[in-house]
């Protein structure tokens, strides 16, 4: 059946308390929504299969509470504008509202954008006892675009999901001002062409998170394999993270970050307990995890975390950040005046070495830290406008090879300090 309308199929009411029960939708091509409008609804045991749309949304709700149980949604087919078709967009408006989805089946279904929406002022957003599997869309199955918004997930299982759009991270992927709570729940083979495999949090202003027993395995993307954690706003260490009886496995990431990456200013994990990362793959760096900005180990650790066998190109590198500090290993011949003598043509050597923040030595088996160049200078102690400066050096300016570098070859017989 092909319907041909401006308005939605079924539904176009505002203002009122509608209950949808027990129906069957079934191979229908509709060029706008089933339902549309500012109502309350109820939506009980309805199975939807076999429908095209190129409309914004094929269910469109405004400013109320929707209640969806027992919801069957195979093979439905969003092909309107891209980045702008959903099948489901919630919009709360200014006012707290709610959207609720309790016992769903989301399969087989493809989409030119997200397949679920979420936006406005503040809202509260759950789903329960969900099975989200084998759907292939040009964006997240889940985005939340609120302004700031409650998140439960609960007992959900989200399997061989991809997201193609290079531009949008993550399959589930939550904004700005966030109290998110996931538990119970599954994220199995799930890819993403952007970063954050299964999990992207963005464009972070204040966050309270909880992941509390869930399965990371085998999850895909560019950076964070599993879980993807951006923001650059400085907020004083409001943002906390629990983490209890989550297990991150056999994760990849292209560039960093196997199971998780982090570029976040403050990350406080409040509470860490039995929480397992291992058999996580980068290409670059992190094999384990990845922290791009500076943390405070003071407020972050690795205790009660079990992270081991995750690799760069075959090798051991569970956990990094990008390079932190330079540390000169030579020990230095010094007199009592803090004097160095040095001969003509003598050679010097110094060693450095090219550490993380947690005190890793950078490995860099893939060379991406390459450009990093150290530059050694000689200044003259007691030097006037009368002394000429007759020194030379050579091997002074070199990069660090596996976190190393050597150096260095001088000429000349002044002293120096």
């Amino acid at each position: 059946m092909t319907i041909v309308n401006v308005i939605p199929a079924l539904i176009y009411s505002r203002f009122s308390s509608i209950t949808l029960k027990d129906i069957v939708f079934n191979n229908l091509i509709i060029s706008a929504g089933l339902l549309y409008g500012e109502s309350k609804y109820l939506i009980n045991n309805i199975k939807l299969k076999n429908i095209k749309s190129n409309s914004k949304a094929i269910f469109d709700f405004y400013y109320n509470n929707v209640i969806i149980n027992n919801i069957d949604i195979d093979n439905i087919s969003c092909v309107g504008d891209k980045d702008d078709t959903s099948f489901i967009l919630f919009n709360s408006g200014e006012d707290i509202k709610s959207l609720s989805i309790d016992h769903a089946k989301i399969t087989n279904n493809i989409s030119n954008g997200p397949f679920i929406k979420v936006i406005g002022d503040n809202n509260e957003f759950t789903l329960k006892n969900m099975e989200i599997k084998n759907n292939e869309l040009y964006g997240s199955i889940i985005v939340n675009e609120s302004k700031k918004s409650n998140i439960t997930i609960m007992n959900a299982n989200f399997e061989n999901n991809i997201n193609n759009n290079k531009f949008e991270c993550g399959n589930l992927q939550f904004n700005n001002n966030i109290t998110i709570s996931v538990t119970n729940s599954n994220f199995i083979n799930n890819q993403c062409k952007n970063n954050g495999g299964a999990i992207c949090l963005t464009n972070i202003i204040d966050m309270k998170v909880e992941l509390i027993s869930n399965q990371f395995y085998k999850n895909k993307a560019i950076n964070g394999g599993a879980f993807y954690l951006e923001s650059d706003i400085n907020n004083n260490e409001k943002n906390i993270i629990t983490i209890k009886n989550n297990i991150f496995k056999e994760n990849i990431a292209e560039n960093f970050g196997g199971a998780v990456y982090s570029n976040f200013k403050n990350f406080y994990i409040s509470n860490s307990l039995n929480n397992t990362i291992t058999d996580n793959e980068a290409g670059i760096m992190g094999g384990g995890v990845y922290f791009h900005q500076y943390i405070n180990k003071k407020i972050f650790n690795l205790e009660n975390i079990q992270i081991e066998n995750n690799t760069v190109n075959s090798y051991i590198n569970n956990y990094t950040s990008k390079p932190s500090y330079i540390k000169l290993n030579t020990t230095l011949n010094i007199d009592n005046d803090n004097i160095i003598n040095i001969t003509t043509g003598d050679r010097f050597p110094l060693n450095f070495t090219l550490f993380d923040n947690f005190d890793n030595i950078i490995e860099d088996i893939t060379k991406y830290y390459s450009s990093i160049t150290l530059k050694v200078t000689l200044d003259e102690d007691n030097s006037n406008e009368d002394d000429t400066i007759l020194y030379y050096l050579k091997g002074n300016i070199g990069s660090f090879v596996k976190g190393k570098s050597k150096k260095l070859h001088y000429i000349n017989n002044k002293t120096y300090q």
